[in-house]
């Protein structure tokens, strides 16, 4: 699942596999890494950049931020 696979990269961002700054794999790539459908990767990485932990920009690609936002969050249940 999208979790599974956001949990992994956040697993290789903190362990110092992909340091601040550093240029992380395309969706497609990582979708054949973890065989799993290119959407379900876009998920886990739009996921990702709402933690503030990585920025994405067209055409450059996704990088994990020098310094990831510190923000609070609130998920209120319906």
């Amino acid at each position: 699942t999208y979790r599974d696979i956001k949990s992994d990269i956040l697993g290789k961002i903190t362990r110092g596999d992909w340091p601040p700054g550093s240029l992380i794999p395309g969706e497609l790539d990582l979708a054949e890494t973890y065989g799993s459908a290119r959407a379900t990767v876009n998920r886990a990485m739009r996921e990702l950049v709402e933690d503030g932990i990585i920025e994405r920009k067209r055409k450059s690609g996704s990088r994990v931020r020098l310094a990831p936002l510190r923000q609070a969050r609130f998920d209120i249940p319906v």
